[in-house]
């Protein structure tokens, strides 16, 4: 079981979504501001957003790219986009956003791909 992580780089205004410790095969751009990252059985284990505000795409995820549901369930909580879940982590951790936010934390522990 590997935590579900979030990097947030608010200079470059990208963030990655690490959904399995797999390594890398290929990556590919399903839009402009989305690029999935693919194992070797085309299950996804991250998601780059090259945009803040981009939106998450959930339902390709599912079907195309294999993520369980409960991982979609736990991403959800991240939306309507990074910026916004950055802003209330910030707001309920009352200080600034660490460069890396484990989304564990924000789950308490329930964020984890099985």
């Amino acid at each position: 079981m590997s935590n579900i992580k979030l990097a947030v780089d608010r200079d470059a205004e990208v963030a990655y979504i690490t959904l399995s410790s797999e390594p890398i095969v290929r990556s590919v751009e399903h839009d402009d501001c989305v690029i999935v990252d693919l194992d070797n059985m085309n299950v996804a284990v991250g998601v780059e957003l090259l945009d803040l505000d981009a939106k998450i795409p959930f339902e390709e995820l599912t079907t195309s790219y294999h993520v369980k549901s409960d991982v979609i369930d736990i991403l959800r909580l991240i939306q309507p986009t990074i910026n916004k879940f950055v802003v209330n982590y910030s707001s309920a951790q009352d200080s600034a956003v660490a460069p890396e936010v484990e989304a564990s934390k924000r789950a308490q522990g329930s964020m984890q791909d099985a």
